[in-house]
């Protein structure tokens, strides 16, 4: 029952937040869980048949698109990794795209990007999909 006992302690500490400021919405709030998977879990332990929130949303409703958002919260991590690293990261779902100046650059930035994806949150860098190119006519 650890599992539950943390998503209590989780879904109070947003009850307090969101009492704190009005205005906080959900997805600002992961800074307060720091695990996605525990989000799931705690909209799945929400009543189903519950009233709407203030917010006019059902449980159904916020429900759609679930996986997307949590998939781009746990990735929001990765961003702000990525930008307190200094390196300019472009990034549409799971794709991204980091611009570098030289070849050493890039080479640091995939390692910094690997670091973060696999070691900090859990995913695999798919080794087909993932290389370094050159954007000029020589191929440096």
């Amino acid at each position: 029952m650890q599992g539950r006992r943390q998503v209590n302690s989780a879904l109070r500490r947003i009850r307090q937040a969101a009492e704190r400021d009005k205005k906080v919405r959900f997805t600002s709030l992961l800074h307060h869980i720091y695990a996605v998977d525990m989000l799931r879990e705690a909209y799945f332990s929400l009543a189903r048949r519950a009233a709407p929130g203030v917010d006019g949303e059902t449980w159904r409703h916020y429900g759609e698109g679930l996986e997307e958002h949590l998939q781009d919260l746990y990735l929001h991590v990765f961003d702000e990794k990525m930008a307190a690293a200094g390196l300019a990261l472009t990034r549409f779902a799971d794709d991204w795209v980091i611009i570098c100046k030289t070849r050493r650059d890039a080479e640091r930035a995939l390692t910094s990007a690997r670091a973060v994806l696999e070691g900090e949150l859990g995913l695999r860098v798919h080794p087909d999909k993932t290389r370094i190119v050159s954007l000029d006519h020589e191929g440096r």
